[in-house]
């Protein structure tokens, strides 16, 4: 049984629901076992050992008490490091029903024991029949306490575990978690860009679990209370039936909380949260674009990852920028079927050349070939889903883009990439039987201009995979010639 599944057992229902299952219910009956057992005369005690048996139970009863609450909070405040409402989940007697309830049966068990244990030192205060069932309800209130507390101090520290509050409380999601109505909240909404969230939202404090983990490097944690709320928040989105307004505003806060989420990774250079983040952005905006079916929603995103892929560049960081080009060409390819107007796969085709284009102003080469590869990849990908000649085009425009610019900035790692990644799009169109004579046009002005800037290595390799291009290898061997590099004409084969 996990951990998760261990918690929710034995905390299902209210306080008032676990207490009466649990505790009353038990009490009730164990009473009336008292009376058959007082009446029938079973197990009699005479005065002197019911007082020393009471006493003994009283103040068992006082240090199992004093265990509950140390134990208690210990969790509580180990727990605490990741949110300070956590505290505030735990005095919600409904979030942790059973605490309450096994505290509420050991208090009334040392009043029960402590009147019980007064009155026996009357002799006759009771006759032997009263005496007896009182001895009885003693005892076997100590027992349902003693067995009680055998199953809740492993059952409190895993509740508090951060990572099942996260569930636990992802799992009471609400609207009104989200959006408070109240006068004040929305005059606080019109002058603050960051949606702030209800006082009592219970995403409070799981926003909270999610950046202590990460500034702990408890990546696990951080990523599931990431995912969680990304499961509720679609939930709400595809089966609440939310007004079109409140649905995208919901993803809009939702998506400045990851957001923030995402800065603070790569600040805290926590890569392996942020592509949680990242992804869960991706399937948020996809829930409600198929839902909505409005382009403008995805182009939010999109520009908002285009922000994160420009802090990455900033931060020299590979992996990081791999990560959020991926998300932008998955949601690109995602939507593409759906996207009648095509505005949202030539969104993300302008968001990479702008992305290319910084990491190269930035001589950031190996960042600069990254973004031409992907977008070489998505491209592929579009053609595959459906062909249609204005993403071709608009595919074939930026690649020369790429591959001229490259060259004449000096990059020929990125210029040669250009090239490849036009190459493998001809192919994939020649296959389907397209047009493919403007693709070869751009290849010759790409090579051309490699040449007029002297990148022969390049273009030797370039000769190599590239069909008939003999004005340009006309060309090339007049340069080698005239550079004195006759040597590497033999290298160059009639493209």
């Amino acid at each position: 049984m996990s951990e998760l599944k261990m918690a929710k057992d034995i905390n299902d229902g209210t306080f008032k629901s676990t207490f009466t299952k649990v505790y009353f219910l038990p009490f009730i009956f164990f009473c009336f076992v008292s009376v058959v057992l007082a009446h029938f005369n079973i197990g009699s005690s005479d005065l002197t050992s019911a007082q020393y048996l009471i006493s003994a139970l009283v103040q068992g009863e006082a240090a199992i008490l004093a265990i509950i609450i140390s134990v208690t909070i210990f969790a509580v405040s180990t727990s605490q490091t990741y949110s300070p409402r956590i505290v505030d989940i735990f005095l919600d007697k409904d979030r942790v029903p059973h605490f309450w309830s096994l505290l509420t049966i050991y208090i009334f068990a040392l009043i029960y024991g402590t009147f019980v244990l007064k009155f026996l030192k009357a002799e006759n205060a009771y006759d032997p029949s009263n005496l007896q069932t009182s001895v009885w309800i003693a005892c076997f209130l100590g027992l349902i306490a003693i067995m009680s507390l055998i199953k809740y101090i492993p059952n409190i520290l895993t509740t508090l575990k951060p990572s099942n509050i996260m569930e636990t409380l992802s799992n009471e999601i609400e609207i009104n978690d989200v959006f408070d109505q109240s006068i004040e909240h929305c005059l606080t909404r019109s002058i603050e860009y960051d949606y702030p969230l209800p006082k009592n939202s219970v995403v409070r404090p799981i926003l909270d679990i999610i950046s202590s983990s990460i500034v702990n490097n408890n990546n696990e944690i951080a990523s599931n209370g990431i995912d969680a709320i990304e499961k509720k928040v679609r939930q709400i989105i595809k089966y609440q039936q939310l007004e079109a307004e409140q649905s995208s505003e919901l993803l809009q806060m939702f998506r400045e909380k990851y957001f923030n989420i995402g800065h603070f990774c790569i600040e805290r250079n926590n890569f392996e949260v942020l592509a949680q983040v990242v992804k869960s952005m991706v399937f948020l905006e996809a829930t409600l674009f198929e839902v909505q079916q409005k382009t403008e929603i995805v182009k939010q995103l999109v520009a908002k990852f285009e922000n994160l892929a420009i802090t990455s560049i900033e931060k020299d960081n590979e992996f990081m920028l791999i990560q959020i080009l991926e998300s932008i060409t998955t949601l690109g390819t995602m939507i593409y079927p759906f996207d009648n107007n095509d505005d949202v796969s030539i969104n993300v085709i302008d968001s990479i050349k702008s992305i290319r284009t910084y990491a190269a102003n930035a001589n950031k080469y190996v960042l600069d070939t990254k973004a031409i590869v992907t977008l070489g990849i998505f491209g592929c990908n579009l053609l595959r889903i459906k062909y249609k000649a204005h993403i071709a085009e608009k595919l074939r425009v930026t690649l020369e883009y790429f591959g001229t610019h490259a060259f004449r900035t000096r990059n020929g790692m990125a210029g040669f990439h250009s090239v490849e990644r036009m190459l493998i799009i001809m192919q994939l169109l020649s296959d389907m039987q397209k047009d493919v004579s403007d693709y070869n046009d751009s290849l010759d002005k790409i090579i051309k201009i490699a040449i007029d800037n002297r990148f022969y290595p390049q273009v030797v390799e370039i000769s190599k995979i590239i069909p008939n291009y003999p004005a340009a290898t006309v060309k090339l061997k007049a340069e080698l010639r005239e550079d004195g590099r006759s040597y590497l004409i033999n290298d160059v084969i009639h493209f």
